[in-house]
């Protein structure tokens, strides 16, 4: 299931509008990035149906601040009853809001983690008395996925494509983005908010493959904010 009862959607910054504390210039107008050059970010999943007692494995950048979702239905419906009241437990992530009810659900939005691993408990007090612990297990996700070769006198256009996150977060948008963290290679122009998509313009390249990179943050307007990065390694054409 989907966490969309509680993430709340708005309009997208204009095409083109360049946002952030880039060193470069502002891109003109939408500018079409080619398959090749741009990297599409899958979504982590966020909702935990807790079937069994055990707790639930998931995935989290670990500066990302998402909404999470635990669901208690199998719980309540066993012993007949509802939810009155919930607490945190959590070791090794920030709890930035809730942890609130709806109904069978459990909501909660977790930022930075402090390890690789870390871990948030729902402890649930129902109307029957009962108290339960349900815990989600979260584990970093490293971002590597994503390595384009670049010759160094290049200067190309590379696309950010988050609308796989979008989607997760009841089709949210893009509201801004951060200042870039650029290794390795020079920001020419962006970043530039286009639909689902951020666009930035790069020359330049170090000689180590390890340390060309874009590490972007980008905030959502449902509140909701991710960091995804791009990597590059050198291609002599």
């Amino acid at each position: 299931m989907a966490n969309g009862a509680v993430l709340v959607a708005s309009s997208a910054m204009a095409p083109g509008a360049a946002i952030g504390g880039s060193s470069g210039g502002t891109i003109p107008g939408v500018v079409t990035v080619p398959a090749s050059r741009t990297a599409k970010f899958a979504a982590n999943p966020r909702a935990a149906v807790f079937n069994t007692t055990r707790p639930v494995s998931l995935t989290k950048g670990a500066l990302d601040e998402l909404w999470f979702v635990g669901d208690f239905t199998k719980d309540l419906t066993d012993a007949a009853t509802t939810t009155v009241s919930v607490v945190p437990v959590s070791a090794a992530v920030v709890v930035l809001e809730g942890p609130s009810l709806q109904g069978a659900l459990g909501l909660v939005k977790l930022g930075a983690m402090s390890s690789g691993s870390a871990s948030f408990t729902f402890r649930v007090t129902c109307a029957n008395g009962e108290v339960f612990d349900r815990t989600i297990l979260l584990t970093a996700v490293e971002d590597r996925l994503w390595v384009f070769g670049k010759d160094p006198d290049d200067q190309r256009f590379y696309a950010f494509d988050f609308a796989a996150d979008l989607a997760l977060s009841a089709n949210t948008t893009l509201a801004s983005v951060g200042t870039p963290i650029v290794v390795g290679m020079t920001a020419l122009s962006g970043p530039s908010i286009q639909g689902s998509q951020v666009v930035m313009k790069f020359g330049g390249l170090a000689a180590g493959d390890t340390v060309n990179s874009c590490g972007l943050p980008v905030n959502f307007a449902n509140g909701e904010k991710i960091y995804r990065s791009i990597y590059f390694t050198r291609e002599d054409h």
